[in-house]
């Protein structure tokens, strides 16, 4: 019998039995929506230890260890896990155990997977996926090897430290400013919905997950404030409403807004249909595919024209989400770029007028 999640006096408890004996452990979490994830969570752990120590039991100490194979490790991490995360998230792990199991397979014994195996796995990726999505498939693995380690499964995780390939810098992708009044222009006269949906993520430069999650009473327009949850780390971000913010909320939902309501704003999306419909404009649109324009370019955008407007980094790497520094860093290095191309743009034309003039000299015309 799993764990149970009980009420007492306002706090959450879980009461399980051990050794037919019943346990009951105080979370010191009051009762509410919040603490019952972290509390369901507890009761997972709770779960699997006490799996563990059944099946110990029953089998020898080397029995245990092989008796898990990769296949059940894989959907063991997924359900103790992964189970609360969001719908991204568990894809982009099940994508990376799928390549994992390709490699390894799906039978080998978890304790038999060597540091040799973990070398093929980043060998086959490296031919078949880019950089950064590579580093995101190996991440989930070292997750579940360090899982397996944690839970006695196997005595140490197979990575190690040398193993993992350098991070490729790549060049941030924005929109030129003719193809987004393209698109925008476009889907204004096709799908208005679309385009309201489009502004926002180039207003706000969140996630396309999070802005679908975005609920009417998230946006206190008195307060000047939306409240943005982040799908990815759980944060929650106080964003402000900024002037060209503001008036696009009420030119586009001013009535709805007024309601207060707990509906999102662009009910019935996915983050796969918005990437669908998103890619057919830009095919019909004829808008070439080495710009590698995805729905992330409305966050890049974002980020990049913030930087130039020299927001503090501290600053926008809250408004982004970020938590390390040097994501948020490279939105400066492309506004860097681009203020360093127009100085220099400028200043050419005065000294291509001086080289200019000096030709005119040595020729024999008459300068000024």
């Amino acid at each position: 019998m799993p764990p149970s999640i009980q009420e007492k006096h306002g706090f959450y408890v879980i009461q399980y039995l051990e050794n037919g004996v019943r346990k009951t452990i105080s979370t010191r979490l009051i009762a509410n929506e919040k603490n019952r994830l972290i509390v369901l969570k507890k009761s997972k752990e709770i779960e699997s230890r006490l799996y563990i120590d059944k099946i110990s039991g029953k089998l020898k100490p080397k029995e245990l260890k092989t008796a898990i194979t990769l296949s059940f490790a894989v959907k063991k991490f997924d359900k103790e896990h992964l189970s609360l995360k969001s719908h991204s998230h568990r894809r982009n792990y099940n994508f990376a155990m799928e390549h994992l199991i390709n490699v390894i397979g799906r039978k080998k014994l978890v304790t038999e997977i060597t540091t040799e195996d973990i070398s093929k796995y980043i060998a086959y990726l490296k031919d078949r996926v880019r950089n950064a999505t590579l580093h995101t498939y190996i991440r989930y693995a070292k997750m579940l090897f360090n899982f397996l380690a944690d839970e006695n499964i196997i005595t140490k995780t197979p990575f190690r430290k040398r193993q993992t390939p350098r991070r490729e810098e790549i060049e941030i992708e924005i929109f030129s400013q003719e193809d987004l009044d393209l698109l925008l222009n476009y889907t204004y006269e096709k799908d208005i919905k679309l385009f309201r949906c489009f502004s926002m993520l180039l207003l706000l430069g969140t996630r396309p997950i999070d802005l679908l999650n975005l609920k009417y009473e998230d946006i206190k327009l008195e307060q000047r404030k939306i409240n943005i949850r982040m799908a990815k780390t759980g944060n929650l971000i106080v964003f402000p409403i900024y002037d060209e913010l503001g008036m696009f909320l009420i030119d586009n939902f001013n009535s709805e807004l007024n309601k207060d309501s707990k509906e999102k704003l662009f009910n019935g999306y996915t983050v796969s249909q918005l990437g669908k419909r998103f890619r057919r404009f830009l095919l019909y649109l004829k808008i070439p595919k080495s710009r590698r324009y995805t729905l992330k370019t409305f966050r890049k955008t974002f980020g990049t024209k913030m930087a130039a407007l020299n927001i503090a980094t501290k600053d926008l790497m809250y408004l982004l989400g970020h938590k390390e520094v040097e994501t948020t860093m490279k939105y400066y290095i492309k506004a860097k770029s681009e203020e360093i191309g127009k100085k220099i743009n400028f200043e050419s034309k005065k000294f291509y007028k001086i080289e200019k003039k000096c030709r005119r000299s040595a020729d024999g015309v008459q300068t000024d």
